[in-house]
C-alpha cells in the first residue's frame, strides 16, 4: 500500500501497530487513515475506535484479508465503528486509489 500510495504522489507515514497510528493519527495532521484490520499489538478495530473517539471527523479505510467469511465479519464491524470504507484483500488499487481520492478531497475541500 505504501508504494502505492506513494506512487500516487500521496505523502504517507507507515507504521506497524495501531498504537503507533494512533500516536501519529492524533500528534499530526492527516487526511486518511488506511488501517489493517489484522495487526500486531492492538488489532484495527480497536484502533479505530480510538482513533475516532480523538478525531471523530478522520477518514478511515479498513483492510483485511484472510478467510472470506471472517474478513466480512471484521470489515462490516469496522463500518460501524464509523470507517468510512472498507476493502477486503487482495483488492484493485485502481479501485482503492480512487476511493482515498474522494475521501481525501472531501477532507480537504471542508478544511
Amino acid at each position: 500500500m505504501r508504494d502505492v500510495l506513494s506512487g500516487a504522489g500521496y505523502q504517507i507515514q507507515t507504521v506497524f501497530d495501531g498504537r503507533s497510528g494512533i500516536q501519529i493519527a492524533e500528534n499530526k495532521p492527516v487526511d486518511l487513515v488506511v488501517i489493517d484490520l489484522l495487526m500486531p499489538g492492538q488489532d484495527g478495530l480497536e484502533t479505530i475506535q480510538q482513533i475516532l473517539k480523538a478525531k471523530p471527523d478522520l477518514k478511515v479505510i479498513a483492510i483485511s484479508g484472510g478467510r472470506r467469511g471472517g474478513a466480512m465479519d471484521f470489515l462490516s464491524a469496522a463500518l460501524k465503528l464509523g470507517a468510512s470504507r472498507t476493502f477486503h484483500k487482495p483488492f484493485n488499487h485502481s479501485d482503492f486509489l480512487n476511493v482515498v481520492h474522494q475521501l481525501t478531497q472531501r477532507s480537504s475541500s471542508t478544511t
